[in-house]
């Protein structure tokens, strides 16, 4: 299986920030990672999960918390 999209530290290097993974025995691409930061008040929580094609992110405001976009991966058709 070829993987397509970023690698693990390629997030961490965009998102200036490290990953956090729910089980570090199994790689990243089938558990999923997360990443938190937060800037002038506002909090983003971004989860990928590129074995099962998605990937969301959450927007947090000390008031409420919105889940803005639920993201989901189309791979493109192999060409035959």
């Amino acid at each position: 299986m070829i993987r397509q999209g970023p690698e693990l530290y390629e997030w961490e290097y965009l998102l200036e920030c490290e990953a956090k993974r729910a089980d570090h025995e199994i790689d990243w691409y089938y558990t999923g990672a997360s990443f938190e930061l937060e800037r002038n008040g506002i909090r983003l929580e971004l989860t990928v999960q590129p074995a099962i094609g998605s990937s969301w992110i959450i927007q947090e405001r000390r008031t409420h918390r919105v889940r803005l976009s639920c993201i989901t991966i189309i791979r493109p058709q192999a060409r035959h």
